[in-house]
């Protein structure tokens, strides 16, 4: 089978999003699948010449043709056999939550000039939650600023968080409407963490490969900071030096830091980051997107699977 005919009947996109269980498909299920080629496996997506191509440069200096080409040597490298199936897994396809998501479409574009014989396979995920999980991700990378920061949109000079980003219907339809609905899988990540079997099974069928239960690996997935943690961290933050703050009056020694951070994550206490408020005013604004997208794709936002 030539590079040509892998690509228009076997690459799968893995877009996302963020915090829906991507690094534990990346690292148990893809790469213990005997089917599943996983051609982007390094360390940080950034390290991936094909990944920097695609999301790393300008729409001035993106070419299309140049992005193929490495996407054709990456599959041809990776030992493609009969049967298997490339899949190109990263979640910032799916735009990034610090800065809105201000891509995420314009990602779409990207891939579709690339491999429009490919398929979207997207991972999405219940509002409040997604959001909580993403709050306190962002703290873990640096972040300084509250909860309720994230709630207010100031997008004037700088990009920033953006709750339009969750409204999922729009990422769909721009999806579907560029590769085929049939072509394009979202599915809810809540099925991922508590039905597994259900979610791989149809996975695995739209990916065009028998679903194989895998080992499971408990320690695939970083422990989330626990939520009377996050103000402690959220306040060291302000004494180091990340993307997030680059600037810092004063920089902690890094390994004081990790230690505390350490620390806390052995907790396992539980809790809400986001007051009950926030939590009714983020249902309240993505009750339409939600709706939009129940009448599309049958998938109920609402409704989690017991």
């Amino acid at each position: 089978m030539g590079v040509d005919d892998i690509l228009h009947n076997k690459v799968v996109f893995h877009i996302g999003y963020h915090k829906t269980g991507s690094t534990w498909l990346q690292n148990v299920y893809y790469e213990q699948h005997p089917h599943i080629r996983l051609i982007n496996n390094t360390v940080r997506p950034w390290d991936d010449g094909f990944l920097r191509s695609l999301i790393g440069v300008s729409e001035r200096d993106f070419d299309a043709q140049e992005s193929r080409a490495l996407l054709r040597k990456q599959i041809k490298e990776c030992g493609l056999a009969e049967g298997d199936v490339a899949v190109v897994s990263a979640e910032r396809m799916s735009g990034h939550p610090c800065s809105g998501g201000y891509d995420s479409l314009m990602l779409a574009r990207r891939i579709n000039k690339v491999a429009p014989e490919a398929r979207v396979f997207c991972l999405i995920r219940g509002q409040v939650e997604m959001i909580e999980s993403v709050y306190r991700q962002l703290v873990s990378e640096g972040y300084t600023g509250k909860p309720e920061s994230l709630l207010e949109r100031r997008m004037w000079k700088t990009v920033a968080f953006d709750l339009g980003f969750y409204e999922y219907d729009k990422m769909y339809h721009e999806y579907a409407d560029r590769f085929g609905a049939e072509n394009v899988m979202f599915a809810q990540y809540e099925y991922l963490r508590r039905r597994p079997e259900i979610l791989l099974t149809e996975m695995a069928d739209f990916f065009g490969v028998r679903h194989e239960q895998p080992m499971q690996d408990s320690e695939a997935v970083a422990r989330s900071l626990p939520a009377y943690a996050v103000n402690i961290v959220r306040l060291m933050n302000r004494f180091r030096k990340t993307e997030l703050n680059p600037f810092p009056a004063v920089c902690m020694p890094e390994f004081v830091r990790s230690l505390v951070v350490s620390g806390l994550r052995k907790s396992r206490k539980k809790g809400r980051v986001l007051r009950q408020y926030q939590r009714e005013y983020i249902r309240a604004y993505f009750a339409d997107s939600n709706r939009r997208m129940a009448q599309r794709m049958e998938l109920d936002l609402n409704a989690y699977p017991r």
